[in-house]
């Protein structure tokens, strides 16, 4: 173990939804009772269906390790909030139960990295491709997601995720995930906006999580819809033009609606849409379709 803080200790915190984290929690409870400080491991399950939790109930004999079942399901932000609530130690480690450990050193990463407040140390995907019907969401990923610290670290606020990151327990106490973000996706890009106008710096790293969990595409479109009606009630809220400029998707929004093209935009989109529908179906989807499926949702909005 090279040098860290004498002081750290960490709690890593997994929220988990229909998925068998016996394996993630096994690697993570290994590297663990090697580290030569404080680390505990807390599983909240968010009302799973019966077959999962009891296939995860066999961590509860695990050192370290505290499981605990909800009695209803409570949503992304929530959970991740009750999780760091319960956490003991100076660091949380939040990541996502369909992650999968990529390095045998991959707490003690973490652990060097502790004299920053905020630390992202990234996703990975598998190099094969997967089967068509999970080959958008893995393009997606590959394309989009996977990128080193340096790149991530040129824009550290907006290359925020959930998926694998480390905070001190105190500023996620300041700050929280906003639990008024029903469904699906963006409490993220908000979570690294507040960190921006908190002035807590964001330091990216080298160390990966594999993103074991892709949807089906079907699923993933269905999910990007949520995503992007999200992404406009935070813009709303906000109603503020420097968070929409860190945002790619808002941005050219914001562009199409200064040159008031919006309603021939939105056409020639609504035109397209079963040809983009088509290719993003395919076995060989192309992302820019993606942005310009997204970009027609946000237009519809």
């Amino acid at each position: 173990m090279r040098s860290f803080d004498s002081n750290f200790s960490l709690s890593i915190c997994i929220p988990v939804y229909n998925w068998d984290v016996t394996k993630l929690v096994n690697e993570l409870h290994r590297q663990a009772e090697k580290a030569p400080f404080n680390v505990e491991i807390l599983v909240f399950d968010d009302k799973s269906k019966i077959e999962f939790r009891d296939i995860n109930r066999s961590i509860i004999n695990l050192k370290s390790v505290y499981y605990r079942e909800l009695e209803e399901n409570i949503g992304r932000s929530k959970i991740r909030n009750e999780l760091v609530k319960a956490a003991k130690n100076q660091y949380v480690l939040l990541m996502d139960c369909d992650a999968e450990v990529l390095n045998c050193d991959f707490i003690e990463n973490y652990a060097k990295a502790s004299g920053f407040d905020v630390v992202v140390g990234g996703t990975a995907y598998h190099t094969n491709p997967p089967e068509p019907q999970y080959i958008l969401r893995w393009k997606y990923g590959t394309e989009r997601e996977m990128r080193n610290a340096e790149t991530r670290q040129k824009s550290p606020n907006s290359s925020f995720t959930p998926f694998n990151f480390m905070i001190r327990k105190e500023i996620f106490s300041i700050l929280n995930f906003d639990e008024n973000i029903c469904g699906y996706g963006h409490e993220d890009t908000l979570f690294g906006w507040n960190l921006k106008q908190k002035s807590i710096e964001v330091k990216h790293i080298d160390n990966p999580l594999i993103h074991a969990g892709l949807e089906k595409t079907d699923i993933f479109l269905s999910k990007t819809e949520e995503s992007v009606r999200n992404i406009k009630l935070i813009s709303d809220k906000l109603n503020d033009i420097n968070f929409d400029k860190d945002v790619s998707l808002l941005r050219c929004f914001r562009q199409i609606e200064k040159y008031r093209i919006k309603q021939i935009v939105k056409l020639l989109l609504n035109l397209l849409n079963p040809i983009l529908l088509k290719n993003l179906k395919s076995d060989k989807p192309n992302i820019r379709c993606f942005d310009l499926f997204k970009l027609r949702l946000l237009l519809s909005l």
